[in-house]
């Protein structure tokens, strides 16, 4: 069995001679500094992937320098919400059969409900948990090459650009951004005149107020109709 192991991945493989996870084990362990310890056969059927989510297991029944739609090939990919815990509390998923598609957790292929995984053309293709290309021969017993990488899910259209609209910063590096023209300046603004301030108004003293209706007025000396010019005494006769 040739592989192509991707360095910072740590996963433990173990596959069957058998259908259901069944006849001769043989156990993989791959660790997050390099290296791998174990081997598998090409004749395994079934197999079961231990591993954190964020990796993916490529199985081929020719190589990397075959092209995918020149062979049979199956991608195993593990995802947050599509495992089990094994009894290390680790997440797993189980093929109990190379050929055919059954949930993650399954212990045994449904013979009668057998359907094969989503066949596509490339890596790119599928969001599922697992996908890939039947061939003219079966993967069961004709797995030649194995590659373990980092899982790159397919990149989803960001909103705008399914409506038509090109993505913030899609066209950045195709057309320099236009000048914008000078802008004038502005003639100096004639300085105001200094306000001078007002003087602090004098107040007034309030005049008294008159008095109250009623009051004495000063009186004459003189009775009413009389002069001021004193008259000359009389001659007596």
């Amino acid at each position: 069995m040739k592989w192509d192991i991707a360095p910072r991945i740590r996963l433990d493989i173990v596959g069957f001679e058998g259908l259901n996870c069944a006849g001769e084990r043989h156990m993989v362990n791959i660790h997050a500094v390099g290296g791998r310890q174990g081997n598998l056969p090409s004749t395994i059927k079934s197999m079961a992937i231990s591993g954190l989510p964020g990796v993916r297991v490529i199985l081929m029944s020719a190589g990397p320098d075959v092209p995918l739609d020149q062979q049979t090939w199956r991608c195993i990919r593990l995802m947050a919400k599509k495992n089990f815990r094994n009894k290390e509390g680790t997440p797993t998923v189980r093929i109990p059969d190379l050929d055919f598609y059954d949930e993650p957790d399954a212990r045994r292929s449904d013979t009668e409900l057998q359907s094969s995984y989503e066949q596509v053309n490339s890596m790119t293709e599928s969001r599922d948990w697992t996908f890939g290309r039947s061939g003219k021969r079966p993967m069961k017993g004709n797995v030649a090459f194995i590659r373990v990488e980092p899982d790159e899910p397919p990149k989803v259209a960001a909103p705008e650009a399914a409506e038509g609209i090109a993505p913030a910063g899609a066209h950045e590096a195709e057309a320099a951004p236009a000048e914008a023209a000078p802008v004038a300046e502005a003639a100096p603004m004639v300085e105001a005149a200094p306000v001078v301030e007002a003087a602090p108004s004098e107040v007034k003293a309030e005049a008294p107020k008159a008095e109250a209706a009623g009051a004495a007025l000063p009186v004459s000396d003189s009775s009413p109709g009389s002069s001021t010019t004193a008259r000359a005494p009389r001659k007596k006769k």
